[in-house]
């Protein structure tokens, strides 16, 4: 290269290769910011069509949890089953079981506090399961055979 092909490169080309560069290493950051696990929160409703008591978890972070393409959580089933087989224990048979999800926790209480709400004014009585009651757990997919 002589001293003008030089002066070219550096004034014409390193710039636009320069940008090149950041660019590619923006887009491998970014590409790992998408690949971690967001949190998701869930609360699950446990009513039944012969009795007035509903009980209602806490809102709680799904450990493990993940959503697929459509944004729907991942063998939410199960933790339908989970709270089922918890309330089973201690004499709630015949429930049905509605788990809510999120990635924003405080869209999700907000939900649970209107739900909540609805059930107050038609004089339904509603029990809260704290977290020291009642915490869903990560779940393996293969337990949903065992859950039913």
């Amino acid at each position: 290269m002589t001293c003008s092909q030089k002066d070219l490169f550096m004034k014409k080309l390193f710039p636009f290769l320069l940008l090149a560069i950041l660019f590619t290493v923006n887009s491998a950051f970014t590409a790992n910011q998408d690949k971690k696990e967001k949190a998701i929160y869930a609360f699950g409703v446990s009513a039944s069509f012969s009795d007035t008591l509903v009980y209602f978890t806490s809102v709680q972070q799904l450990p493990g949890a993940k959503l697929d393409k459509k944004g729907f959580l991942e063998d939410r089933s199960l933790y339908g089953y989970e709270l089922k087989d918890f309330l089973s224990q201690i004499g709630m048979m015949h429930r049905t079981n509605i788990i809510f999800f999120d990635l924003d926790k405080s869209k999700l209480q907000k939900k649970l506090n209107k739900l909540q709400t609805k059930y107050l004014q038609k004089k339904t009585e509603i029990q809260i399961l704290e977290e020291t009651e009642f915490k869903f757990t990560d779940l393996e997919p293969n337990q949903e055979a065992t859950a039913q």
